[in-house]
């Protein structure tokens, strides 16, 4: 999933991607974070130079489709995905971005006696 996740409602989107994952399927995910907190606004003084610089220097499309700013931070990212995939990894990222790593358990086989 790329950049998609902020568009939907995050835990019905991440609880329906994970379903069809087969055990030691890897759902990956590059999302957005609202960049509120004193972390993220800090992390922009790198991030506004990279994005000014990269918009500068590369050619733009319209994108042709509604957008939708991110609503959530990365605690509550973190927060929510962990309830919903116990030990998925979220990682920040630079501008605003963050990566989603979560690998579906193994069933446990039954112990035999």
């Amino acid at each position: 999933m790329i950049a998609t996740l902020h568009h939907m409602p995050f835990v019905a989107a991440l609880s329906a991607a994970s379903r069809p994952q087969r055990e030691g399927g890897v759902l990956a995910a590059l999302g957005l974070h609202e960049h509120r907190t004193l972390v993220s606004l800090a992390h922009g003084l790198v991030a506004f130079p990279v994005s000014w610089c990269y918009r500068a220097t590369r050619p733009t499309a319209p994108v042709g489709a509604p957008t939708r700013a991110p609503s959530m931070t990365l605690a509550q990212i973190r927060r929510e995905a962990a309830a919903v995939l116990p030990g998925a990894t979220v990682r920040r990222r630079l501008l605003w971005r963050y990566t989603l790593v979560w690998t579906k358990l193994s069933r446990s086989a039954p112990s035999s006696s």
